[in-house]
């Protein structure tokens, strides 16, 4: 299960590095997109437990 996470996690962050990088203006956003949906993530599941 943390190898899915891991990958999951390694995935997201260079899909926003790449979109940042793309799209003008977007490029700190980009980088930080795996951080902020990981954070969200993890924030559920401390409430739900």
């Amino acid at each position: 299960m943390a190898l899915l996470i891991a990958l999951a996690y390694y995935l997201l962050f260079f899909v926003g590095l790449t979109v940042g990088a793309q799209v003008a203006g977007l490029s700190l956003g980009g980088a930080w997109l795996a951080n902020v949906v990981f954070l969200v993530a993890g924030l559920w599941l401390l409430r739900r437990a």
